[in-house]
């Protein structure tokens, strides 16, 4: 009893020590202050600094990505490498911090994981998958950035990291028309042997508005990597409906103008004869019939080394011809650019493209496509864009077509896109359209993928 007793007098009794001892009391206010304000200014100098740096972080990814898109727009027309280092310069990125690697991305996880990252190799890295090319451009930066309080947090420098892969997204088929169907089968042309028209690993098959493979007799067949998307409704068993509608660049013709002036030829009316052919500078011949105007390319080249051909100016149509007999060479690495309509001949024999990225391509501001193709007319890596329509018809006459034809070949239209078969019972077509092909190049859509390391 008597030891608690006194415990509570000495407890009593302390706070009048203090009062008695006030240096005492100082002192341990003062230390107390001082460690409060080591916590506080410990603390601020974090908060100064991850926000320091999480500026800097953001500011570098949105650099990143922004150079990475950059780059894969120049995939197929310029230095991809080169333009996505110095957009991400131009946007603040110290030049000797900077990666750029051009490859192969996977974005539909088509294939097995690769070696660093689940989706996206680098050229060189590893053999792709067969008939892919580059598509896509990684940015990746790695820099060490000085912290702003460091000498009080005991951190002077911090290093911060950004990546970025950009793609081109592949389009078989894109119809840009809102009002009304943009891809469907024709109900004139409209004769298909069972199982066609077949449509293999075209990518994405979209319209901005409907598709209705209902129309006809056709009896669509999608195999491979092939998806149909719409804006609007799609009239097939497989389909999404209510997609988001997609937008591209317009096409420039004053820079497919530069281009054929720099590497090619501008050809006007003036250089056609008012009747028969001429040669042009490449040994093509330009024929005129009323306004008919024939372009038919030089029986003995193949390679055009990368030639524009744009048709300026002419009072009606283009017809594009081939050799007059079949063969086995094929005319590759041209484009076609005519302010008019372009349709192909029927009964000359007309081999456009190749293997690899031996392509072709052809623009019209108004409909490419009529007259119909036929079993002389062969796409092995083409290209078509139309402002307007794309007919894409077979009509082979003669009782008792049987055979199938391929046609490697993708499209984009302003307008809609129309697939026909035979006109008449006795002559029902087996085609398939082949998308996969070379460079993705238009019609493509520039996308930001994800960099997901894989699991070793």
């Amino acid at each position: 009893m008597n030891i608690k007793i006194k415990i509570r007098k000495k407890v009593l009794l302390l706070p009048f020590r203090l009062l008695l001892h006030p240096k005492s009391q100082a002192g341990s206010v003062a230390l107390v202050v001082a460690l409060a304000m080591i916590v506080l200014l410990t603390m601020l100098a974090f908060v100064i600094d991850t926000g320091y740096l999480y500026g800097k972080k953001n500011k570098y990814q949105n650099g990143v990505e922004a150079a990475a898109m950059a780059g894969a727009v120049s995939l197929c027309d310029g230095d991809p490498a080169g333009v996505a280092r110095q957009v991400a310069i131009d946007n603040g990125l110290p030049a000797g911090s900077i990666t750029v690697k051009v490859g192969f991305y996977d974005e539909k996880n088509l294939y097995d994981n690769f070696q660093v990252y689940k989706d996206f190799v680098a050229e060189g890295e590893a053999v792709y998958p067969e008939d892919e090319f580059n598509n896509a451009v990684m940015v990746k930066l790695n820099v060490t950035e000085e912290t702003l309080m460091g000498g009080f947090v005991g951190k002077d420098e911090v290093t911060v990291k950004a990546a970025a892969v950009a793609y081109l997204v592949r389009y078989g088929m894109l119809a840009l028309v809102e009002e009304e169907d943009g891809i469907e089968t024709s109900k004139v042309y409209k004769y298909w042997q069972d199982g066609y028209p077949q449509f293999k690993n075209m990518g994405f098959m979209h319209s901005n508005s409907n598709i209705d493979f209902t129309k006809g007799k056709a009896d669509v067949t999608l195999t491979g990597d092939t998806i149909l998307t719409a804006s609007g409704y799609v009239n097939f068993s497989e389909g999404i409906e209510g997609a988001a509608r997609v937008s591209i660049p317009p096409v420039d013709w004053n820079e497919f103008e530069a281009k054929a002036n720099n590497s090619g030829q501008v050809i006007t009316e003036d250089d056609f004869p008012d009747s028969g052919c001429l040669p042009d500078d490449n040994g093509n011949q330009l024929c005129k019939d009323g306004n008919l105007f024939y372009f038919r390319l030089n029986r003995d080249i193949e390679d055009h080394k990368g030639r524009t051909y744009y048709f300026k100016g002419l009072g009606g149509n283009l017809i594009v011809r081939g050799k007059a007999t079949a063969g086995t060479t094929y005319a590759y690495n041209f484009t076609i650019a005519a302010e008019c309509n372009i349709s192909f001949l029927g009964g000359s024999v007309l081999q456009l493209g190749g293997e690899g990225e031996k392509t072709v391509y052809i623009y019209s501001n108004g409909d490419i496509g009529q007259p119909h193709f036929n079993t002389a007319t062969r796409f092995d890596g083409v290209v078509l864009r139309a402002e307007k329509n794309l007919y894409l018809k077979f009509n082979e006459t003669g009782p008792g077509h049987t055979q199938e034809f391929t046609y490697r070949a993708r499209g984009i239209a302003g307008g809609k896109i129309e697939f026909g078969g035979g006109r008449y019972p006795f002559n029902k077509a087996a085609i398939v359209w082949y998308g996969l092909f070379g460079p993705p190049c238009p019609p493509a859509v520039v996308k930001l993928g994800r960099l997901t390391a894989t699991a070793q």
